[in-house]
């Protein structure tokens, strides 16, 4: 069964949507985030590797996606052919992968946002 991907952050729409809103702006644009910030350097990783899943289809960084989201090892299409081809597109993408997926950035969600809660000053939870 394909997966249905539409309450996912991809779209947008994820269990956490409010929290990553405000902790994206505190990402950098390039390089790491500060070293401060262990949660959220996490999350930025993360991300990297979620927008490769859903615009590539994991192609870029397979193993570090299969560890990053804990999915199942080979990370291949079982329906494909030659046996050695990554999911191409995200409609491939099967439920459980997509749950388990954004199961992780929920977790990483969240550490990130606490985090940002004991380092923010009240003016930036303002």
């Amino acid at each position: 069964m394909k997966g249905d991907y539409s309450k996912t952050y991809w779209c947008s729409k994820g269990r956490h949507q409010d929290k990553i809103v405000i902790l994206e702006e505190l990402i950098p644009t390039s390089g790491e985030c500060s070293d401060n910030t262990p949660a959220l350097e996490a999350l930025r990783v993360a991300i990297n590797l979620y927008h490769d899943v859903y615009n590539n289809g994991g192609w870029n960084f397979p193993a570090q996606i299969r560890d990053q989201f804990d999915l199942p090892v080979p990370y291949i299409n079982p329906e494909d052919e030659e046996g050695d081809a990554l999911y191409r597109d995200i409609a491939e993408l099967p439920d459980s992968m997509i749950r388990q997926i954004e199961k992780v950035m929920d977790k990483l969600t969240l550490a990130a946002f606490k985090e940002h809660q004991k380092t923010a000053t009240k003016e930036d939870l303002a």
